[in-house]
């Protein structure tokens, strides 16, 4: 008689990460509107909520997140992660904007807070798919936390705008881990025996920067969020006063200058953490001198995320967080004193190589020297100089209180066409044109002198402090100033 065995396949299953590193008894965020008992929301309420919430939401194949209130963004996405569907991480509020993202991803439904008025009623208007949260602090989870396969993508996440139209870009889970990780073991973010970085972040929380240190960071690292009102300076200070400490801040260079001008007390700051756009060493000296506090920069993209830091006033160099690697992707050659320079290619864990837009010379002890964006680069007669080093020398001379060069691209290849014609858009009431013009002439090659300099009352910078390239366009033609 001839038996047979059937062979047993074990199958592994996906590796999986959980959705916080935290204890059910510690604070994730801090809000100031009375829902819970002293504004803390511990990880057994939060999860709770979000637990909650998925048992609200309608079937839907993505979970968008415009709304102004970060608590609500924090649970939305964490019930996306619960229910298994990507966040679309969106900061979008108009017609226009979330109309084409409806578009795009079918099967949408928005997430709004109470406090969303206009997107409530534009919703309505409209007849999208939306839900109306708000805390309820009425759920308590009592299980462990969700496991959350590494793998899956669980968040779209889009570029500012400001180099053309936003872009989106996939973000798997345990990417968003690492990062977050790696961004509390950069900074020594407390250990387990003590007390919580409690932390201000007046920026967006749904760009990249806002999303990982201010929605990420408390599920991995032992940081608290503060989740009122914190964007004009008197918002910020009143933030600060209001949490214990340490305390950190997120911010960009518009934040500090804004504070830096405002001269209003703030209590003692741990650190500071300033992205999405160059920051001067001037402002940063100052910036700790004025707070008592370090300032580091992060440089990121939104492909990857935070990849690298630098102390400001102490050095140049970019030094990579753990798990992030540049390789040489034979772009540009050596530059002076032999040291490599490149377009280098970013690798991370549960990410897609990525080719930097910018250009970079690549140092041996895991450091970089930032050298100017590839796409900001411009040519004249046969130098070259980068559209954001003109600007922050504009943006330095005395009397101008914000400023930008700007090339119109009518063509592919204006960038490198001598006929293309700079202009410089500057923000500076007590200062002439003649001034100006006389400022620039004493500090940069003539050959990058603007063709025209333009006074405004202010430059369209959105809530990061950039200048998405379209919002130019679009103030330029209100002014007929494009074409000349």
């Amino acid at each position: 008689m001839l038996t047979t065995h059937a062979l047993s396949v074990t199958r592994r299953a996906p590796a999986s990460t959980a959705l916080t590193d935290r204890q059910p008894h510690e604070t994730l965020f801090l809000t100031p509107d009375g829902a819970v008992p002293n504004g803390a929301i511990t990880v057994a309420m939060f999860l709770g909520e979000a637990d909650l919430l998925t048992r609200q939401l309608p079937a839907c194949r993505f979970l968008a997140l415009p709304s102004r209130n970060r608590l609500a963004v924090a649970t939305g996405f964490a019930a996306a992660q619960i229910m298994g569907i990507p966040a679309l991480m969106t900061a979008e509020r108009t017609l226009h904007g979330l109309e084409h993202l409806i578009q795009s991803y079918p099967g949408t439904a928005l997430l709004l807070s109470s406090s969303d008025t206009d997107l409530i009623d534009l919703a309505r208007q409209q007849g999208w798919t939306f839900v109306i949260w708000d805390m309820s602090g009425a759920s308590v989870w009592s299980r462990p936390p969700h496991d959350i396969p590494d793998d899956r993508i669980a968040a779209i996440a889009f570029t500012s705008g400001s180099t053309g139209n936003p872009v989106a870009h996939t973000k798997r889970w345990r990417a968003l881990v690492e990062r977050s990780r790696a961004i509390g073991t950069r900074f020594a973010l407390p250990t387990e025996t003590d007390a919580p970085c409690h932390i201000v972040a007046p920026v967006p929380s749904q760009h990249m920067y806002g999303f990982e240190l201010s929605i990420l960071l408390p599920l991995h690292t032992k940081a608290a969020i503060w989740c009122g009102p914190a964007f004009y300076p008197a918002d910020i200070t009143h933030a600060l006063e209001r949490i214990p400490a340490p305390r950190m801040l997120v911010c960009t260079p518009l934040h500090m200058r804004a504070m830096q001008d405002a001269a209003l007390p703030a209590p003692p700051l741990l650190r500071t953490i300033s992205a999405t756009a160059p920051l001067s060493p001037p402002l940063a000296s100052g910036f700790e001198a004025r707070f008592g506090t370090e300032v580091h920069e992060i440089y990121g993209a939104t492909e990857i995320g935070s990849f690298a830091t630098r102390r400001t006033v102490a050095e140049d160099k970019w030094h990579l967080l753990d798990g992030v690697s540049l390789e040489a992707a034979g772009g540009s050659g050596a530059g002076q004193d032999g040291i490599e320079i490149d377009q280098p290619v970013a690798q991370a864990p549960f990410c897609p190589d990525t080719r930097l837009a910018d250009i970079v010379a690549l140092l041996p002890d895991r450091s970089f020297r930032l050298l100017g964006r590839q796409a900001d680069m411009i040519k004249r007669g046969g130098k070259r100089a980068s559209l954001a080093g003109l600007s922050h020398i504009l943006s330095e001379l005395p009397g101008v209180e914000d400023g930008t060069f700007y090339l119109p691209f009518h063509k592919a290849d204006d960038a490198n066409n001598p006929e293309a014609k700079l202009i410089a858009l500057v923000v500076a009431p007590g200062c002439s044109v003649t001034t100006i013009m006389e400022g620039l002439r004493a500090r940069i090659d003539p050959a990058f002198l603007p063709r025209r300099v333009v006074k405004v009352e202010a430059l369209p910078r959105n809530a990061l402090g950039k200048l998405p390239r379209n919002a130019i366009e679009d103030m330029l033609h209100r002014m007929n100033t494009i074409a000349f």
